[in-house]
């Protein structure tokens, strides 16, 4: 099965124990389009819920 992406450019790394994903989005302006930020996030499960935590904010 062929892996969807929500948003152009993102990419998603699972983590070596299985536990959750590493996620860098690129992040995009309504006036300019693509911008020069990235969000580093980890998202990890917990019962039936996604748990979304913000590693970093990085200029690209």
């Amino acid at each position: 099965m062929a892996r969807k992406r929500a948003h152009p450019g993102t990419d998603s790394f699972r983590f070596s124990d299985g536990s959750g994903w590493a996620v860098v989005l690129p992040l995009w302006t309504t006036a300019e389009s693509l911008s020069d930020l990235s969000l580093e996030m980890s998202v990890t499960e917990r019962g039936s819920d996604f748990i979304f935590e913000i590693d970093n904010m990085h200029v690209m």
